[in-house]
């Protein structure tokens, strides 16, 4: 019989003010085991475990672990002790072509500058899907396209309930799906996807270059710079309180408060984010978040599992937290949870799906993003893109 052992993760820029999440993830099964915040202890059996972590900077850190029997291990991420693990992907299925000459890359939901050059490389493709409450369905939003240093720039023009996300491609490497804030009535119907990277490091990055209020609010969740925060927590707090102008920065304002521990700036208001939109997994994710943290576990958990009913969020943030969430109450006793006691089965079986995709998500991003070449199912679907008339478009 294996036995245990315990685990820590320190990371080695860790603000003491901010909650920074931690994924440990089994090495054999890359399936997530626990999500503890840095540096608190936890055990496990033994064994090989991925983890990785978003430091304050916005950058991801990325190591491996061997837990030893009756043993205490310690990880500090941010250090040449934390040995880096590459996004899983495929060998492509051909040779690429030479790597494009390396360009400015900027994450978040903000201004991002762009080149005129010509693209280094062709085969790059795109395609779009709605998720609605009853699954994926294809779309066909109109887009603009131009060449930029490396890539591709896309201004794409959408309305209509549900979630839009974009799938892009090149030829030889696993597709890369990214949630677009752009549906349903907010006060911008329109995003830019600046489409760049290096062979097999394909990014897609997600910015709303006219609305600066959401920008700032998206870059202080990207690099966690507290200095930042004091107009930036006016601003998540205003965005959240107008949440019908724009459900999408009503979210990124909640995501904001809840990272820097401003739950009495939250009002409540992410429930009513909740019961207004309802294809918007996100609002409930925050609504469960806020009740967790003020100790209504049966009225957390109750928000968690309608969050998970609506499908995938469209932040990262928001994924980790009902991960987080939903593996804490699926191994919790029912007596927790009063009269939302039944719930705890269905945690579990959320749980399960949501795992299938954890794997595959870049958690460094701002909008929700992952790999996978078929958007229900990126587990089984870890294969080189080869062109198909599959509602592809090669741009």
């Amino acid at each position: 019989m294996s036995g245990t052992g315990t685990l820590k993760v320190k990371l080695a820029s860790a603000d003491p003010y901010v909650r920074q999440p931690v994924n440990v993830i089994d090495a054999k099964t890359l399936q997530l085991v626990a999500s503890p915040a840095c540096d608190e202890e936890i055990e496990l059996p033994e064994g090989t475990y991925l983890v990785s972590a978003v430091q304050p900077s916005g950058q991801r850190s990325v190591g491996a672990i061997e837990v030893a029997s009756d043993q205490a291990a310690e990880l500090e991420l941010g250090t040449a002790e934390a040995m880096p693990m590459p996004a899983p992907a495929p060998p492509p299925a051909a040779p690429p072509p030479a790597a494009p000459p390396p360009g400015a890359e900027l994450e978040g939901l903000g201004p991002q500058a762009g080149a005129d050059a010509a693209p280094a490389k062709s085969g790059w493709f795109v395609r779009f899907h709605v998720q609605t409450r009853t699954g994926f369905e294809p779309a066909e939003p109109s887009f603009d396209a131009a060449a930029s240093s490396g890539g591709f720039e896309l201004t794409v023009h959408a309305s209509g309930d549900g979630i839009l996300f974009a799938q892009v491609a090149r030829e030889g490497e696993v597709p890369l799906v990214v949630a677009l804030p752009v549906y349903g009535p907010t006060s911008s119907q329109s995003c830019r996807l600046t489409l760049a990277g290096a062979p097999e490091a394909l990014t897609a990055d997600v910015s709303l270059p006219d609305n600066p209020q959401v920008d700032a609010v998206a870059r202080y969740l990207q690099s966690g710079h507290l200095q930042e925060a004091a107009g930036v927590i006016e601003n998540a707090e205003t965005l959240l309180q107008q949440k019908m102008a724009d459900p999408f920065g009503a979210a990124l304002g909640g995501y904001a408060l809840l990272r820097s521990g401003q739950l009495d700036r939250l009002h409540h208001w992410p429930q009513n984010l909740a019961g207004m939109f309802p294809y918007l997994s996100d609002g409930a994710v925050i609504a469960g978040e806020e009740l967790a943290l003020e100790g209504d576990q049966a009225g957390a958990i109750a928000f968690v599992c309608d969050a998970a009913r609506r499908g995938l969020p469209v932040f990262s943030a928001g994924f980790s937290l009902l991960a987080s969430r939903l593996r804490e109450y699926a191994g919790a006793p029912a007596t927790a949870f009063g009269p939302n006691a039944a719930l705890v089965g269905e945690a579990g079986a959320h749980l399960e799906r949501i795992l299938r995709v954890m794997p595959f998500v870049d958690f460094a991003r701002v909008s929700f993003a992952f790999r996978g070449g078929e958007i229900d199912d990126p587990a089984e679907s870890q294969k080189a893109f080869t062109p198909t008339d599959d509602g592809w478009k090669e741009l």
